[in-house]
């Protein structure tokens, strides 16, 4: 069989808007192809949390698990700024990423995962101390759970909705079925299961056989359970060393 005269990475997020990474894939021979395969909306509570951080009990720390969710926030503080702040802690540095574009401190855990965020928090904070988490419809329980098992209370503020977008998967069928797609790109569990859903059968199976990378160890976790074989953990701006 003849080699593959192409290597596509497919991106099942939005590129990055300043085309960094997409160029830095093209300086290795790489072509991209971009399928966002889920859309957002803002949750009920997309708006209200500066004023929740301004008033009521006292907040501790701030947690964050998406880049999502610190965008939600980044874009109300970018409105209105607030003169104290409490403690700002994210997954990694990508969730990080919209807050500190606004000169803002953000802690980010030793490993990126909810898991990790959420030991670090439960150490570092006194019992009872108060966490506000902004998180999706999605979200996983893993952080408040771990929160609340160590006697911390935790706020669950939902800042936007996920759902999966109506995609046409038959570009990445095709790239698969010429031995043509290089590697695929993942920034969520969610973005897993909604490519699957995309996809027919006989071209999942392809994909499942080729390689992975995961933005995130939760992501990866995701991966492995939908029975990829090969999966790295990428950040945003290390996917083209990775493939």
């Amino acid at each position: 069989m003849d080699a593959p005269t192409r290597r596509v990475v497919l991106f099942t997020r939005p590129l990055e808007p300043d085309g960094q990474e997409a160029a830095e894939l093209k300086e290795r021979g790489f072509d991209v192809l971009e399928l966002p395969v889920l859309r957002f909306e803002p949750g009920p509570d997309a708006g209200r949390v500066r004023e929740r951080l301004r008033r009521g009990p006292p907040v501790e720390a701030v947690a964050l698990t998406s880049r999502r969710a610190a965008e939600a926030l980044a874009e109300e503080l970018r409105e209105a700024p607030l003169a104290e702040l409490p403690r700002l802690a994210a997954v990694g540095d990508a969730t990080a990423a919209p807050l500190r574009t606004l000169g803002l401190e953000v802690e980010v855990a030793p490993e990126a995962s909810a898991q990790s965020l959420a030991e670090m928090l439960a150490r570092s904070l006194a019992p009872e101390s108060r966490v506000v988490f902004l998180k999706g419809n999605l979200a996983l329980r893993t952080l408040p759970d771990i929160l609340r098992a160590c006697g911390l209370e935790v706020e669950e503020h939902e800042v936007y909705r996920t759902a999966e977008a109506a995609v046409d998967a038959a570009p990445v069928a095709e790239l698969l079925e010429r031995r043509e797609l290089a590697a695929a790109v993942f920034a969520s569990p969610s973005a897993v299961g909604a490519l699957r859903q995309a996809l027919p059968p006989a071209a999942w199976d392809l994909l499942l056989v080729r390689p992975a990378l995961a933005q995130g160890a939760t992501t990866a976790r995701a991966l492995k359970d939908a029975g990829f074989q090969e999966i790295v953990i990428a950040g945003p701006r290390s996917v083209a060393s990775c493939v």
